[in-house]
């Protein structure tokens, strides 16, 4: 391997390291986020409230039946679910119109 390949290499692996010291030192800073204090309706016609979700692992997704990349995700959030919830996650999915030829 000659010298100018070696120290490339090792200016990637410098910057990697500072990335991740960088990352590390935010997330040990950053602040908790605030769950806002929305309604929403269920498919069962109740209302949640995000705002009880405070302190816990919550994800909110937005998805549309007529969303193919939407469908395929659906399988790997049933799998997160069933794998986190005992652990306290609650996955809020949130229908939207979705009509686009592109996807």
């Amino acid at each position: 391997m000659n010298i100018a390949r070696k120290y490339k290499i090792l200016i990637v692996l410098l910057v990697l390291l500072l990335s991740a010291a960088a990352a590390i030192r935010w997330v040990r800073h950053a602040k908790p986020f605030y769950m806002p204090d929305i309604q929403l309706s269920t498919i069962d016609n109740r209302t949640i409230n995000l705002k009880s979700y405070q302190g816990r692992p919550v994800l909110v997704t937005f998805w549309a039946s007529t969303c193919a990349i939407c469908m395929r995700e659906i399988p790997h959030l049933i799998k997160m679910y069933n794998d986190l919830h005992p652990k306290g996650l609650e996955i809020i999915g949130i229908v939207i119109y979705w009509n686009d030829a592109k996807d």
